[in-house]
């Protein structure tokens, strides 16, 4: 917690900065003012947590530093100190958002409870802001908000990330839970050492279910987000060295700083392209996306990663058609491009290695091919092999739960969570066994029940109908419907009380 001092004694601010040595809690003195004038300056600079302002300065008083300061970091929470125990001045310092009103000389004891309280108070403002982030973009991301609705929260402040990507072996349903424990740990992470009040993050998960954790700052506090952000990337960073093991890799991938949502939003869309390179890198490292696009210049590679991930995934979801012609293109492709290199290759088999949990293959590249083959050969007679009723009574799940929560914010990864099973895996067999995507089911679903609000009770507004099936923009909302029913809400309810009128 960044703390600033204002008060025109100085007696005055080494006592308090001494005392607030003394209660031993992680907070810096990172400044001291001696008028007002000079406080509302070291407010915008520093853009502290808590401010420690004297009721009566020179140049400027507490309360003209609080009204002013508010306007330049307006985050910061306000303790007014002062001699006087005029009633006015407590009210009038309680109207412009001061945490408490101390008067002097301060004890610890009162010190201590206005820290607390104060940091407290930052807290909670800070997981609600985090929350509206994350709200924003997740909004966008499963498609209950057009991308320039959800930028409003994101467009003055600039971004960037992580994004991990898990490759295991393991069954579908412990791998989602691994996904699961990794968000988890992300959050806790956040919400313990990285909540302060001009530098925002949260933990994700991007459409395929790869967990990621996004930070925000807005461009007047860059250089403090700075080393919020060394410090937050090196938490990240000691935690995965302990992470891996024998049953999977986590390979983390960094998204470049960006200004706003639009930014954002074209780097995700450019990883999902890229983001199968990391089969032949090192695994359990960390790559820069723009390292991985510019290994996508070469098309070849690019190819033969998707061949890799498409492997891997028809193994983990046990199809094993799909497994063998995808083996079978990966061997054409590789064929394709002559004798791999000898590092690369190596490199695939590692991946493999963890992916399928299929020893590292030697010899000829034919041979390495059987390999595969034969490996895949297993899965035939293998118990963990789903039977196509349980996997009909998944979809049958999905089904039930989109019927009775249409109108929450649902997606395919809470969902999956609630299966224990991975959103990739679970969109794939939705698609397979129901014959539409879950977006345009769940879509479909909620024009539906919209229709049915239209005609039954014609006195509802279109926002309001739009609300009640779970989209927030009525724009989008009209926009789906149109496009699901050939007219406009307005008129679908219209034509229904023409109908009515000339009956």
């Amino acid at each position: 917690m960044n703390i600033v001092l204002a008060d025109d004694e100085s007696l005055v601010r080494a006592g308090l900065r001494s005392m607030l040595n003394e209660l031993n809690m992680p907070l810096q003195v990172v400044g001291e003012a001696r008028n007002g004038e000079e406080a509302v300056r070291l407010i915008e600079e520093q853009r502290p947590d808590v401010a420690f302002v004297d009721i009566r300065m020179p140049k400027l008083s507490g309360l003209d530093v609080i009204a002013q300061g508010k306007t330049v970091s307006p985050f910061t929470k306000w303790i007014i100190l002062s001699g006087y125990s005029e009633f006015q001045y407590a009210k009038e310092a309680l109207r412009l958002g001061a945490c408490n009103y101390l008067l002097k000389p301060v004890s610890l004891e009162e010190l201590k409870d206005s820290v607390v309280q104060a940091n407290e108070a930052l807290r909670q403002h800070m997981i609600e802001r985090n929350g509206r982030f994350e709200h924003a973009l997740a909004s966008w991301m499963q498609g209950r908000t057009p991308l320039h609705e959800a930028n409003h929260l994101l467009a003055s402040v600039h971004c960037k990330g992580l994004a991990f990507y898990i490759d295991s072996c393991l069954p579908e349903r412990e791998l989602a839970d691994f996904q699961h424990r990794l968000i988890n740990e992300l959050q806790s992470m956040i919400r313990d050492r990285f909540l302060s009040g001009e530098f925002h993050s949260f933990a994700i998960a991007l459409n395929e279910g790869h967990p990621a954790i996004i930070w925000a700052w807005h461009p007047s506090g860059r250089r403090r987000a700075e080393e919020r952000e060394r410090q937050l990337e090196q938490a990240v960073r000691q935690w995965l060295e302990q992470v891996p093991g024998t049953q999977f890799a986590v390979t983390a991938i960094e998204l470049e700083e960006c200004a706003g949502l639009e930014s954002m939003a074209e780097q995700i869309g450019r990883l999902q392209t890229v983001a199968s390179l990391r089969s032949m890198l090192s695994l359990n490292a960390t790559y820069r996306l723009s390292g991985l696009t510019a290994l996508a210049s070469h098309e070849e590679w690019l190819r033969i990663g998707a061949r890799l991930e498409n492997v891997c995934r028809s193994y983990r979801h046990r199809n094993y058609p799909a497994y063998a012609r995808e083996v079978d293109l990966l061997e054409k492709e590789m064929n394709g491009i002559g004798t791999p290199d000898r590092k690369a290759l190596c490199r695939i088999q590692e991946f493999l290695a963890y992916s399928l949990g299929v020893a590292n293959p030697s010899g000829e590249l034919a041979d390495w091919f059987k390999t595969l083959q034969h490996h895949g050969d297993s899965m035939l007679s293998s118990a963990a092999s789903q039977s196509d009723n349980e996997q009909k009574d998944i979809v049958q799940c999905v089904i039930a739960y989109v019927d009775q929560n249409y109108m929450h914010d649902i997606g395919i990864k809470q969902i999956a969570e609630l299966l224990h099973v991975t959103p990739n895996y679970l969109s794939t067999l939705f698609h397979k066994k129901h014959g539409s995507t879950f977006i345009k089911y769940l879509t479909e679903t909620r024009m539906l029940k919209a229709k049915e609000l239209l005609l039954k009770e014609p006195d509802l507004k279109v926002r309001q109908v739009a609300e009640a099936v779970g989209y927030y923009s009525t724009r989008h909302f009209t926009k789906l419907f149109t496009e699901q029913f050939g007219c406009y809400p307005s008129e679908c309810r219209d034509k229904k009380n023409r109908q009515e009128g000339s009956s």
